[in-house]
């Protein structure tokens, strides 16, 4: 899913920046060099502190964010079955 920047802070490509070369532009949980971005560990982009944010592999990243994307994902579900049954229930005029 591509990213929003609109929703970051101005300065955000600088702190990212600052936060990838702290950490040696390496995943903080396994290592690896590769497809790294930073990560907002308490998963809210208004927190730009230095002990929140780490460079994450995409793996590591996903890992990191499986249980906030479940989460997300069973409010939707929630949410699209309340819409079904709001419409299901609602009284279709005869023609």
């Amino acid at each position: 899913m591509p990213i929003d920047y609109k929703k970051y802070v101005p300065e955000w490509q600088e702190i990212r920046k600052r936060i990838l070369e702290r950490d040696g532009h390496r995943c903080k949980e396994c290592g690896i060099p590769d497809f790294v971005a930073v990560a907002h560990l308490d998963h809210d982009i208004r927190n730009n502190e230095e002990g929140n944010l780490a460079t994450l592999c995409r793996p590591c990243h996903l890992s990191h964010d499986r249980y906030q994307h479940r989460t997300n994902q069973k409010e939707t579900w929630r949410k699209k079955r309340d819409a079904i049954e709001r419409t299901q229930t609602q009284d279709v005029p005869l023609a």
